[in-house]
């Protein structure tokens, strides 16, 4: 029983490293691109969007463990606490999550895709998004460019695939979504790597925050924020549809300057920890989610929705029980009261770092 636990806590860790409830900008985008396709919501094309849904946030969850392989030196200092320098889960442990992920992943989206020819395109187009996912954690250390790197796999490539599936359509609307991406996309990599700026430096990780300090790093997250935003602001005047897009853009322009204005004093602060440093965003990510929101009801009103209640809830959710399971060690906990397996006991068998 003890071992059947152990495997069932594992289990969740590996869950936990996926991130899925936790970021899923490339959900909102994929959305995007899929509702600017203008499909019909019948009862073929949403059972096909979901699980599209699916496919995406398994690929995103074995992305964010690859990245987490890849960054394990790193965040034995800036993030003990997650499963690999934790010494929840082995290298090939975490390896072979990453194998059932993808595998569920492409699954998913061979149901989600209505011809074979599309999933071939699909999938030569995801392979890229992975190499782009490795690409950001070889280049992490060097700032801009890796955030730069990050939107095509996490914002761009998820539009284009949402799009496609949908039936394609209006290449310009396209474009304007594929614009609010990279405006999206390099400011929610900048955000990520403000959460660990206290010390990032110390493991030679030179990420834009690093090198131009906290305050400012905020100040360029605003303007892209805002960026974003006004993208939204020109669909909404220009597109018959876009009015239902109105209630959405301006309860998120407030929130984002109310989150900004909490926050901005907060980055000036050093020494706040990751852990903080994730609080003091909170309502600046919120009103980001509004945003997303809004850019969907400018071609859909019904898919923002139902979409902005499913993912705020889920991540507001999510991000309590990944800090009391995770963060703050129930996992860990919950692993070392179990008796030794094999005559070794867990820290033991999976040796957490202490460097």
């Amino acid at each position: 029983m003890s071992a059947l636990r152990r495997r069932l806590l594992q289990a969740e860790a590996t869950w936990w490293m996926s991130r899925i409830l936790l970021s899923n900008l490339s959900i909102w985008t994929m959305l995007m691109g899929w509702v600017a396709a203008g499909p019909r919501l019948d009862s073929a094309h949403v059972a096909r969007l979901l699980a599209l849904y699916a496919a995406f946030a398994l690929a995103g969850g074995a992305l964010f463990v690859v990245n987490d392989l890849m960054d394990v030196e790193g965040d034995k200092v800036t993030a003990p606490y997650l499963p690999l320098p934790s010494g929840l889960l082995s290298r090939n442990e975490a390896r072979a999550s990453v194998a059932v992920y993808f595998a569920s992943a492409l699954i998913f989206l061979y149901l989600a895709c209505a011809r074979f020819g599309l999933f071939v395109t699909c999938l030569a187009i995801i392979v890229v998004a992975a190499m782009g996912s490795m690409g950001y954690s070889r280049y992490k250390k060097e700032g801009i460019v890796a955030s730069v790197l990050v939107a095509v796999p996490q914002t761009i490539i998820p539009a284009v695939i949402g799009w496609l599936v949908a039936g394609g359509g209006s290449a310009w609307r396209l474009v304007a979504v594929l614009s609010y991406a990279v405006f999206a996309g390099v400011s929610n990599n900048v955000l990520a790597a403000l959460r660990d700026v206290d010390l990032d430096a110390s493991v030679g990780n030179r990420t834009l925050p690093v090198r131009i300090g906290a305050p400012a790093a905020f100040r360029l997250i605003a303007n892209l924020a805002f960026a974003a935003l006004a993208v939204v602001v020109v669909l909404a005047a220009t597109i018959n549809s876009g009015a239902w897009a109105w209630p959405f853009a301006v309860i998120a322009g407030v929130v984002l300057w109310q989150g900004y204005r909490l926050a901005a004093a907060r980055f000036a602060q050093p020494h706040r920890g990751r852990r903080q440093r994730m609080d003091d965003l909170r309502l600046f990510k919120t009103g980001e989610y509004v945003r997303h929101a809004a850019m969907v009801a400018v071609f859909n009103p019904v898919v923002a929705i139902v979409a902005f209640a499913y993912l705020l809830g889920g991540f507001m959710i999510g991000y309590r029980v990944y800090h009391r399971r995770l963060t703050s060690g129930a996992i860990r906990d919950a692993m070392d009261r179990l008796p030794a397996a094999s005559g070794a006991g867990v820290n033991d068998q999976f040796s957490a770092p202490t460097g």
